[in-house]
């Protein structure tokens, strides 16, 4: 009889104990099916814009070709896109720093009188610009032209030199007659029925080369509808974590922040800045790795929502990019700089990210013919203004004031800009439009 009992006693403790370790079971599954994932609150980033490559972004804005002693120039995308096209089957020799030999870079450009010449925006970092070329070449310099030279060093060889004005460097490599003569055909464009080009003058300084027009240039007065991207597009574009970004509304403007980051939406002047970005931290970065960065900062907040070149990384770390419209002219906005997109970096991460909420639709909805003065006419207006040196004058283009009249239309409007000492302004009223030059 006792071992009777002893023997349900123990099979009822058993099967209490395989129910507690059962319940335990399924109260931890449980636990584990329903806890919260820290993962949840991620959500994709928001595609405002679309993405874009390093080439995309990094290419030269003209063409010039040098025939004889005459200039003529292009901005055509379809030319420049056919010209670097060639350039990336070209055999490039080793390169050699020829700067030593180089007096004057002006005068050296200039004495190549049948050449091609490649005129970038901005300072190019070659370990940047090698893999686009797809060059094997690892040395670290910056260039902002590259001169494919006609006249041969060698019976079966030519020259391509890399050029910085800014820096006083040249840079030579050598290629075969072959694709120099690849290159050389793109002076047939030169005198056919739909040519691009038009016949232009230089004007040098001590340190720098300009090329102008000689005729005047002609324009579309352009109307273009726009956008205003909404405030939680952006929002989700910018945080990582956008349900973790608190909003409040402040005079004329929306603010988002999390524990380290804040995105400021400027709804009058349409500016959005987005204000030290978390996880941005990076290893100490070389002026091409800030580009490139730049580039995939961009891409990873948002996108590009209009065609951006990159024109221009300065001393302080700020990395900028300007719309260029279909023909190839820059689009200016020098008020409030809605037409760039800068990103600046400090101690090796994206400090501050600043760009505009508009986005302007593709195509125009009304066009009208507009004609600016001749470039000795625009040179003459910058000569005349008080204090000038011309040593100061880095540049002078045709291009487009962007005016943002209200949230609906954008328009371009025809006007010549010119780079002095640093900073781009706007030439004085008249037929080329804009507003008083900044000199005097």
């Amino acid at each position: 009889m006792n071992m009777n009992y002893e023997n349900v006693k123990s099979l009822v403790l058993t099967i209490l104990v395989m129910l507690s370790l059962l319940m335990y079971y399924l109260l931890w599954t449980d636990q584990g099916n329903t806890a919260e994932d820290p993962n949840d609150n991620i959500v994709e980033t928001e595609k405002i814009g679309s993405k874009q490559e390093v080439a995309d972004i990094v290419r030269p804005d003209r063409i010039f070709q040098h025939v004889d002693g005459e200039i003529y120039g292009t901005i055509s995308m379809n030319e420049i896109n056919s010209v670097l096209n060639v350039l990336k089957t070209v055999e490039y020799g080793s390169i050699t720093n020829i700067s030593e030999e180089i007096n004057d870079i002006p005068n050296f450009i200039e004495d190549e009188e049948n050449s091609m010449e490649i005129r970038f925006p901005g300072q190019i970092p070659f370990s940047l610009y090698r893999d686009i070329l797809q060059m094997d070449e690892s040395n670290l310099f910056n260039f902002d032209t590259i001169l494919v030279s006609y006249n041969l060093v060698k019976e079966d060889e030519g020259a391509v030199y890399f050029i910085s004005k800014k820096e006083g460097k040249v840079y030579k490599s050598s290629i075969s007659v072959s694709y120099i003569n690849n290159i050389k055909d793109f002076q047939d464009n030169i005198t056919a029925e739909d040519t691009s080009y038009t016949p232009y003058f230089s004007y040098q300084t001590d340190n720098n080369l300009i090329y102008l027009p000689k005729g005047k240039t002609e324009l579309n007065k352009y109307i273009y509808k726009s956008e205003t991207v909404d405030s939680s597009r952006l929002k989700n574009a910018m945080f990582s974590v956008p349900s973790n970004a608190q909003k409040s509304v402040e005079t004329n403007e929306e603010v988002y922040t999390d524990e380290s980051s804040m995105l400021r939406i400027e709804k009058d002047t349409h500016v959005v800045k987005f204000l030290k970005p978390s996880g941005t931290l990076t290893n100490e970065l070389s002026p091409n790795q800030i580009i490139e960065n730049s580039i995939d900062f961009v891409n990873d907040h948002g996108g590009w929502v209009n065609k951006y070149l990159f024109v221009d990384n300065n001393d302080k770390n700020m990395v900028n990019f300007r719309i260029y419209d279909e023909s190839g002219f820059p689009v200016f906005n020098l008020k409030k700089d809605l037409s760039t997109i800068q990103v600046s970096w400090e101690n090796n991460r994206v400090e501050q990210f600043i760009t505009s909420n508009v986005a302007i639709t593709p195509n125009p909805i009304d066009a009208t013919a507009q004609k600016l003065d001749s470039g000795s006419s625009v040179l003459k207006e910058i000569q005349s203004s008080k204090n000038f040196d011309p040593n100061k004058l880095e540049d002078i283009v045709p291009g487009y004031d962007m005016v943002i009249t209200n949230p609906s239309y954008a328009y371009l409007e025809p006007s010549w800009f010119y780079l002095y000492n640093g900073e781009w302004h706007q030439l004085g009223e008249g037929e080329t439009g804009g507003s008083k030059s900044g000199l005097e």
